[in-house]
């Protein structure tokens, strides 16, 4: 797959990988409240991980920001905050960037509101979301407080000649008992074979790492396969006391076998393990971020087969996993429906609808695939496949030119909201969508709003009034009720996803530059 990922102490410390390199309120309720006990310190206005819960909802509960208000966001004062290190480029025939793809994720820390994100510089960042005072420190609305050296990653032309990543998840922030001690602590996805200094790190490896919330000290570190052939595009998931992360390959060169692991938030030990192919295998990669129910269970999705082909039942697929990582049930995309270099790079969205008007209530799940369709899927039948088929964009192998959706959806307890690349409404043609479904008739959108701007990549962001999704170099705030555009800004472009906390958006661009739009600047 091209470009999957998206397509989302001032005093630096250098980490060296060369050793370690709704339907009714109840359902809304595990989602938002179980997101609000893994948040350090949760206030329940806290964004405190990748699509702000382990449904992946995509949803704040919060009304600070409404359709009312929109119309009066402006650039938070102190913001947009360029995120730069000087990180040496081992060569001139490398691509090497300040692109933020992960999404920002915002947590209360010892009464301070922190903002993290990670950048393709290599670092991952603690900034100050209003005023706050660290270590005797004190820090102002968009002062960096920290930032961490978390590891690179060279592409497909090696480390003298390609895209060079750094971090692209995003963090999760949560409270683990570490040497007896109880911890607020940052997991991130990162290590790479690129140092800080430009120079290739013999043995590297893909590593999650935990950090120290408040101050980014290592805490441990995790290597979850050799770099750089392996990368975690995928954002940590924070369920059942535990954490979990899907394991990809950098992109197809070479295929790796795919896979999901999960991990004590202690000590980083690996404590199961599933593999996406038969042994000896390769791809299946899962791009995407893990998603939890209720009940523990698992769910993710997954990438084109590899050296095996038909004989892995696990690839271009979607997975109901238990707890410990057992198959429960899977379903594989047909050959008739897939496209060439077909996958999901998506995360899957769960919520409840009856499908049809006459239906009964039942838990669904949601995923898009870059053949264009959106699947919904009874999480009690999955294996049955799926129970609605959405045509929300025009397939295609790349998804940066519209190709099909790795746009992950949105639910905030009433419906659900699918963005993706290349369509037509109106008989008229756009790079980009939003749409807006009833999961209790779902097939019709409640509206579709074409955007100009290019294919939305990251996901949709909502909370009880308004959608937000950015397409190219436009973040677009919705009315959810209507889909009138309610604010427009630009930017140099946008390849992650927005969050909602505390009455302020934020975002990252493609250029470095870390965005809060709130109320009259305020």
């Amino acid at each position: 797959m091209n470009l999957r990922r998206v397509l989302m102490l001032r005093t630096q410390t250098r980490i060296g990988f060369a050793c370690a390199a709704v339907l009714t309120a109840a359902v809304i309720a595990w989602q938002v409240l179980g997101a609000v006990a893994a948040a350090a310190g949760g206030t329940g206005n806290d964004w405190p991980q990748y699509l702000q819960n382990a449904g992946r909802s995509g949803f704040t509960s919060e009304s600070l920001l409404t359709s009312s208000n929109a119309a009066s966001l402006q650039a938070k004062g102190g913001w947009p905050v360029p995120l730069a290190n000087g990180a040496v480029c081992p060569s001139s025939k490398d691509y090497c960037s300040n692109l933020i793809a992960s999404q920002p994720v915002i947590a209360t820390v010892a009464g301070n509101q922190l903002v993290y994100a990670g950048s393709w510089n290599g670092d991952e960042y603690a900034i100050c979301a209003t005023t706050c005072s660290v270590g005797g420190q004190a820090y102002i609305s968009g002062q960096v407080v920290w930032s961490v050296y978390a590891g690179r990653s060279s592409g497909c032309g090696g480390p003298l000649n390609s895209r060079i990543n750094g971090v692209t998840g995003a963090a999760a922030v949560g409270t683990a008992l570490i040497n007896g001690v109880a911890r607020d602590v940052v997991y991130v996805g990162a290590g790479g074979d690129i140092a800080f200094d430009g120079s290739v790190i013999p043995g590297a490896s893909s590593q999650m790492l935990a950090l120290d919330a408040l101050t980014g000290a290592l805490l441990w570190s995790a290597p979850l396969g050799s770099a750089s052939n392996h990368y975690l595009w995928s954002s940590p998931l924070l369920a059942n006391g535990s954490l979990y992360i899907g394991i990809a390959s950098t992109d197809d060169c070479p295929l790796i076998p795919g896979g999901v692991v999960r991990l004590d938030t202690g000590t980083g030990s690996v404590v199961n393990t599933f593999t996406t192919v038969p042994s000896g295998c390769t791809g299946a990669s899962v791009w995407g971020s893990p998603a939890a129910d209720s009940a523990g269970n698992i769910y993710v999705a997954t990438g084109n087969n590899g050296s095996c082909g038909s004989s892995e039942p696990y690839a271009e697929a979607v997975l109901k996993l238990s707890a410990s990582l057992g198959v429960v049930a899977h379903w594989q995309v047909p050959a008739s429906q897939s496209v060439s270099d077909g996958d999901f790079g998506n995360t899957p969205t769960l919520f409840t609808g009856t499908v049809t008007h006459t239906g009964a209530l039942r838990s669904l799940l949601g995923v898009a695939n870059k053949n264009g369709y959106y699947y919904v899927f009874d999480t009690a039948k999955l294996s049955s496949g799926p129970v609605r088929r959405l045509h929300v964009a025009r397939g295609g192998s790349d998804p940066e030119l519209g190709g099909g959706s790795i746009s992950p959806s949105s639910w905030d307890g009433f419906h659900i909201f699918v963005a993706g690349g290349n369509t037509t409404i109106g008989g008229v043609s756009y790079p980009g969508s939003v749409r807006e479904y009833d999961p209790n008739n779902l097939g019709t959108p409640l509206w579709q709003q074409g955007l100009k701007g290019g294919p939305v990549l990251g996901a949709v962001t909502t909370d009880p009034t308004l959608a937000v999704a950015s397409a190219g170099a436009f973040v677009n705030v919705l009315n959810s009720a209507t889909g009138v555009q309610a604010f427009k800004d630009v930017a140099s472009g946008f390849y992650g996803a927005p969050s909602i906390a505390h009455g302020v958006l934020y975002e990252g661009d493609t250029a470095g530059n870390l965005h809060a739009w709130s109320v009259n600047g305020l």
